[in-house]
């Protein structure tokens, strides 16, 4: 049967009114007890008690703190129950006589008591914070003689109560590529990441007129350059290398790319990377495909295009599902 329903004397009901009579619990048996000051040979240690303690500290601790708190006696066999290595280490330490309290226990109780004493230490457990703040200020003020403990062993508890270290990133991981003067688009991982890129399903060349491919162009700066895959639709013929512009420097452009370029995602990441924090926004006043726009919003920042042509900006809204 449970405590309370033992306390539970008469429960009795009146209408809306309940009364309850309960017995209050049996109060603590008293424990007889005497303080004495004894010389250290009229007590002895328990020879049952199977806690090792560390003399060192406990030695260090009355030679500068003194012999304080008592050792508890059971009356009628003088074993110590309570405090055995402080009576050991304050004989080590030459004193002649130590405080204790006489209790009249039976060989059983005494067990009892002396084995609470050990387990209810072993039991505890520190708040570490609270730990790490009193350490820290006594051993600004006094250092650590007297007390069990060490520089080393506050290392050990703020090792413990701090958070985890984050391994800082290297330039790579911040940037996509270590921000240096000259960017090599040939190199193995810069092809790797926008073969990455392009698995998305970026199709920049929707839209737009099949005349305006940029194939040749596309071709000299990305060796995976995907066939059909251009900037070019959605432009007007103005804004291309057309073979119809006499110039010298459009027909020599021309010649080499086939007409507009596609922009290179990689070099949009970098630029994303670099020049706009995290969440930040970013006005493309020159939107043309969309690349820009994808790889803008697959990083985490708002973006806004414009574009002179409707055509471009209704086939890049068409591919807004690659980054809603």
């Amino acid at each position: 049967m449970s405590p309370i329903k033992d306390w539970l004397g008469n429960v009795t009901a009146d209408g809306d009114m309940v009364s309850v009579t309960v017995g209050l619990p049996d109060d603590p048996v008293p424990i007889e007890q005497d303080y004495e000051m004894v010389p250290v040979d009229r007590i002895t240690t328990h020879p049952d008690n199977a806690r090792r303690g560390n003399m060192k500290v406990i030695r260090e601790s009355i030679r500068a703190n003194g012999f304080y708190g008592v050792c508890v006696v059971q009356r009628s066999t003088a074993r110590i129950l309570v405090g055995n290595h402080r009576y050991r280490a304050a004989i080590e330490e030459g004193l002649t006589e130590v405080p204790i309290v006489w209790v009249d226990k039976s060989d059983e109780e005494a067990r009892r008591l002396l084995l609470v004493d050990n387990r209810s230490t072993d039991l505890a457990v520190y708040d570490d914070e609270a730990l790490v703040a009193l350490l820290t200020a006594h051993a600004d003020d006094g250092g650590w003689t007297g007390t069990g403990w060490d520089d080393g062993d506050l290392t050990v508890l703020l090792d413990s109560v701090a958070p985890p270290l984050t391994p800082p990133k290297s330039l790579a991981d911040s940037f996509g590529v270590p921000p240096f003067s000259i960017l090599d688009s040939r190199q193995g991982y810069w092809q790797d990441r926008k073969r990455a890129w392009k698995a998305l399903g970026i199709e920049s060349e929707v839209g737009r007129d099949g005349a305006l491919s940029s194939q040749g162009w596309a071709t000299m700066m990305d060796s995976d350059y995907r066939p059909g895959m251009d900037s070019s639709e959605g432009r007007d013929e103005n804004l291309t290398f057309g073979s119809g512009n006499d110039d010298p420097v459009s027909q020599k452009l021309h010649g080499v790319s086939g007409g507009t370029s596609i922009f290179d995602p990689v070099l949009t990441e970098m630029l994303v990377r670099w020049f706009c924090p995290p969440d930040g926004h970013i006005l493309d006043p020159f939107a043309g495909g969309v690349v820009r726009a994808v790889v803008s919003a697959c990083l985490g920042r708002t973006y806004v295009g414009i574009d002179i042509s409707a055509r471009q900006i209704a086939a890049n809204e068409a591919q807004a599902h690659l980054w809603k």
